[in-house]
């Protein structure tokens, strides 16, 4: 009995908390609409607005005043009206429009529904995202293609240097997810580009398109797919390398696609880059993310053989071979920030600075006058350059920065 008296008093305990709950709840509710403070906090100062370069604009603004407590801000922007609440006194909104210019008022708001007079109108112009992920080739009348992603329409693009400049190109549209492209040019002075995805549904793939036949013809040539690189041999075969469980190997040799494993040491390889030399051997410049290794892998003795460069926090690398199939690699050093360049062209490997602007992707190439010419993504400005050791020392210019 007296063990069901226990029972029977804490429920009725339970209940009783309960309704007090309630009480305190009703009585909180009642206050916030009638009751409370009626003075509003003191506007958002300073709001500040910059572009990023994911197509975003990040803004900032110092804290408002208020006599019981700023609980929220309220994001306005100009064109649209509220269109989101935060706690902190900054907001960042990404993948606009580009070349686009986005206004932003800020209001603050306290527990009892006060809201706060506008702040400062704070403006920017969003990025121009046009040259990334670029690639070089140099054909037989020294004429320059780069390959590259315009993030900014989804398109992957052509660009060569004609006698009245720049001709651009588009070669394909509706690519989101691009992560790599790599241009390559055949004997008859054809294009060869290769260019990966890293789409989550499709779990990446690997396309290849060329204009050998007069018109732009896109393949797909493998999924599961990142970071590839194209090379054309001296029969006109392809030869791709990429990552994906590990350094792959891709090539048309014997008439149809086949594809080999090089090397399955990590499967945090990236930044693949291949080329041939004059015996049509094969040259790959890679980066291995767990030891932080820029590798080099060749199979110039008749089997594939794999070397340490020198150890550095890489990103992005670009294999090519001059006419005595000695070695050219350039690279993103993410440590220092800027393009390095380094060659095995006098014996041991020996780095140099290009550029110090903060880059993302670089591809390099061979004239027939054994001139260095490096095709780079400058994030710091969002724009495509190019980088010549033409006259003697290495010179940069920007080709493309969608203007």
């Amino acid at each position: 009995m007296k063990h069901y008296i226990s029972k029977l008093y804490l429920l009725l305990l339970f209940i009783f908390c309960i309704l007090i709950a309630i009480s305190c709840s009703w009585g909180s509710l009642e206050s916030y609409d009638d009751e409370g403070d009626t003075i509003p906090p003191a506007a958002p100062t300073n709001v500040v607005a910059n572009a990023t370069p994911d197509l975003g604009i990040t803004l900032s603004w110092d804290a408002s005043a208020d006599n019981t407590k700023v609980i929220g801000y309220w994001i306005h922007r100009v064109d649209k009206g509220l269109i989101d609440t935060v706690k902190d006194t900054w907001y960042h909104q990404s993948w606009l429009s580009p070349n686009t210019q986005y206004c932003y008022v800020i209001t603050a708001h306290d527990f009892y529904g006060n809201v706060s007079p506008l702040s400062n109108t704070a403006c920017a112009t969003t990025n121009i995202e046009v040259g990334k992920y670029p690639s070089i080739a140099i054909d037989s009348n020294d004429n320059v293609h780069i390959s590259y992603y315009d993030q900014s329409y989804n398109k992957i693009k052509y660009a060569e240097n004609i006698i009245q400049g720049w001709g651009i190109e588009n070669i394909d549209y509706y690519q989101e997810y691009i992560n790599a492209t790599s241009i390559a040019i055949g004997s008859n002075n054809k294009v060869h580009i290769s260019y990966t995805d890293k789409n989550p549904l499709s779990l990446g793939k690997l396309y290849y398109a060329t204009n050998a036949t007069g018109s732009w013809i896109i393949s797909t040539i493998a999924a599961g797919s990142y970071n590839a690189s194209i090379a054309i041999d001296s029969n006109d075969k392809v030869h791709i390398s990429y990552s994906g469980g590990g350094l792959k190997y891709a090539t048309n040799l014997s008439g149809s696609w086949v594809i080999a494993n090089i090397d399955t040491g990590s499967k945090d390889f990236e930044y693949t880059s291949i080329a041939i030399d004059s015996t049509d051997s094969v040259h790959i410049s890679y980066y291995d993310w767990i030891n932080e290794e820029l590798k080099y892998a060749t199979n110039i003795s008749g089997s594939w053989d794999k070397f340490t460069i020198n150890y550095v926090f890489v990103s992005g690398t670009s294999i090519a071979v001059d006419s005595t199939n000695s070695v050219h690699i350039s690279y993103s050093d993410r440590r220092s920030n800027g393009l390095k360049y380094v060659t095995n062209a006098y014996g041991p490997w020996v780095t140099s600075s290009v550029d110090t602007v903060l880059i993302s992707g670089s591809s390099i190439a061979i004239d027939s006058n054994e001139n260095v010419h490096i095709s780079y993504y400058d994030y710091d400005n969002g724009n495509l350059k190019y980088a010549t050791s033409i006259y003697g020392s290495m010179i940069t210019d920007t080709v493309d920065d969608g203007f």
